[in-house]
């Protein structure tokens, strides 16, 4: 038994290795123990497997991605990033606070970090290029942004870990948003450090009455969407 599991982790790791989609890799280690070891009747595979795939709780993910498609396509990244901009765009290193909350908002709406990255990454990286931050800093902190996408509920990774693991996925959801806000702070904080001595350019300050009145104005823009 245990020669027959020895091996067939070595299958497994040898098919991840040679660049086999993963999930062919397991169940190739999977048929191989039932072909060789004793391990029973395989027939039931078929109808776990089905009952698995067809659990309603999985639908949100294929809807979450048509979201986020919809939303990259509809202009909605960009009415978030003026609204962010609007806030903090005047402060040091601003755009680069912009990129973290555009993102953190917008993957929270499309559940997917991908969405994210494709509809904010592609407007603010040659923005930020434009007033001075370097290509490889610019999309670097898009890509760590990306990740709040994954906190931030709803979430396609926390639905699949709730049907996964059995967890409610209400309570799944409530669990990541204290580290997500506190991964936020650190994300502008950083941003911050990093960006004093870059020849970045500034936009001109504004009272703050016409700051609260752009700011009102790009909101309902933004809540327009």
């Amino acid at each position: 038994m245990l020669e027959y599991i020895l091996i067939d982790a070595v299958i497994l790791c040898v098919l991840l290795v040679i660049g086999l989609p993963v999930p062919l890799c397991f169940a190739a280690a999977v048929l191989f123990l039932f072909t060789v070891g004793d391990f029973g009747n395989a027939t039931f595979l078929v109808s776990a497997g089905f009952s698995q795939v067809s659990s309603v709780v999985l639908l949100a993910i294929p809807l979450y991605i048509i979201a986020g498609a919809i939303m990259s396509q509809g202009g909605i990244a960009n009415r978030l990033i003026d609204l962010a901009e609007s806030i903090v765009g005047r402060f040091s290193g601003g755009l680069g606070i912009v990129v973290v909350l555009a993102t953190a908002v917008f993957g929270a709406i499309s559940g997917m970090a991908s969405s994210a990255v494709a509809a904010i990454g592609t407007t603010m990286i040659p923005r930020m290029v434009e007033n001075g931050y370097d290509r490889g800093y610019a999309t670097s902190l898009v890509s760590c942004s990306s990740v709040l996408a994954l906190l931030l509920p709803p979430s396609a990774s926390i639905i699949l870990y709730g049907w996964v693991s059995g967890t409610s996925i209400t309570a799944a959801f409530l669990a990541p948003i204290i580290p997500a806000f506190l991964l936020i702070a650190l994300f502008c904080f950083w941003n911050w450090v990093l960006t004093r001595r870059m020849p970045l350019q500034q936009m001109p300050a504004l009272p703050a009455r016409e700051w609260g009145q752009e700011v009102a104005r790009r909101g309902r823009r933004a809540r327009a969407c």
